[in-house]
């Protein structure tokens, strides 16, 4: 007489009635409705069977079986990191799911080994209370890195060098990304792509423009002092002498877009803004030039008329050249920034870091003096 036996069925897990000998010789138990499946079902990396399988991050699969008894024997083994069960693959096992296969005291035992290797240790420590060696190769690292030098990945949070090329990045994980801001490459236009000015000497030719203006005073929690370093106040001063467009903030290049006339359109947005104050020109009765012409911020001999229209219509040239009283004006409007920057920044800012500003706003000013017109020009 043939003896069956009750098992489930590795995909749909429902109750299945198999032959005992058939049983024994294959555990692969289907049922009927899986047999007639259009496409085979997913073999689990592990055991090998037909599955119901669990998928994780790294897009390999188990069936559940087998992760359990995975897990099981990496905590009993003591270790605290459970990674995927793939030869070659470091990806960590999500918490969620640990808590999902495994019983509530595994599960316990799961945290208090990770407590002894990342939490325990910390707890005597008070917030502020201390602060990291200023030679620390942690704090070097972060230092070199705020000066634009890398980038930390958006999706698993690892700094990316870059030497040369574009802004286009592919970090080892397989995440593309923008090295400029940081964000998801797929349908992004970073704002930030254009180059600074560099021709007329406003930024040397390799400075990187951060996209957000950094911080020189640093959190301080609990009256800690911070630590602030000639590479951050570099990222600083870069932000201040870089002129940004008013609505989408690109970076305006000198040897790109500007044509010999203070109504300055950007080249990533339709915007129109003026050189003297930097704010956009509304297109009063269709001429977006009349903000320029009365700007309470444009020099005087400048200010009411339209004599450099006739260079940048192609005319002949008329003094005061546009470029040079652009030059001069914007060489002083960074000498105020870098004046207000040097004034905002604590105390506690290091000796090397005011110094770094105190140089950019004495190039400043050399660059607004050189562009003074001559006399008899």
């Amino acid at each position: 007489m043939t003896e069956y036996t009750r098992q489930s069925c590795h995909v749909c897990r429902r109750a299945v009635w198999k032959d005992a000998e058939q049983a024994e010789a294959n555990r692969a138990v289907l049922c009927a409705a899986c047999c007639k499946h259009s496409e085979p079902p997913p073999i689990c990396g592990i055991c090998f069977d037909p599955c119901r399988p669990v998928h994780l991050g790294c897009r390999h699969s188990f069936c559940e079986d087998c992760l359990r008894a995975t897990a099981t024997v990496a905590i009993e083994e003591g270790r605290s990191v459970l990674s995927c069960p793939e030869p070659g693959c470091s990806r960590t096992l999500a918490e969620p799911l640990l808590r999902t296969l495994l019983p509530e005291a595994a599960a316990r035992r799961l945290l208090e080994n990770q407590n002894a290797r990342t939490r325990d240790w910390s707890r005597s420590i008070l917030e502020g209370a201390a602060l990291a060696r200023p030679d620390a190769p942690e704090v070097r690292l972060v230092a070199w890195a705020r000066g634009g030098h890398a980038q930390l990945c958006p999706r698993c949070y690892v700094l990316v060098e870059k030497s040369d090329g574009c802004h286009h990045i592919q970090c080892p994980c397989g995440q593309h990304f923008c090295f400029a801001c940081g964000k998801e490459w797929d349908g992004h236009q970073c704002l930030a792509e254009r180059p600074r000015f560099n021709s007329q000497g406003l930024l040397p030719e390799s400075a990187e423009a951060p996209a957000a203006p950094p911080s020189l005073a640093l959190a301080a929690p609990h009256g800690s002092s911070a630590l602030v370093d000639a590479a951050s106040a570099r990222a600083a001063v870069a932000h201040a002498l870089t002129l940004k467009c008013p609505r989408c903030q690109r970076a305006f290049a000198m040897e790109d877009d500007f044509a010999d006339c203070f109504c300055l359109r950007c080249s990533s947005c339709p915007c129109m803004f003026c050189a003297w104050c930097l704010e956009e020109c509304p297109a009063t009765s269709g001429d977006p030039h009349s903000h320029v012409l009365d700007c309470p911020r444009a020099p005087a001999d400048m200010r009411g008329h339209a004599l450099y229209l006739a260079d940048h219509n192609g005319g002949p040239h008329v003094p005061p050249h546009p470029r040079r009283k652009f030059e001069q004006h914007w060489a002083a409007a960074q000498h105020t920034a870098l004046a207000r920057l040097l004034e905002s920044i604590g105390d506690e800012t290091s000796a090397a870091a005011r110094e770094v500003v105190r140089e950019a706003m004495a190039a400043a000013g050399e660059r607004a003096a050189a562009a003074l017109p001559e006399r008899g020009r």
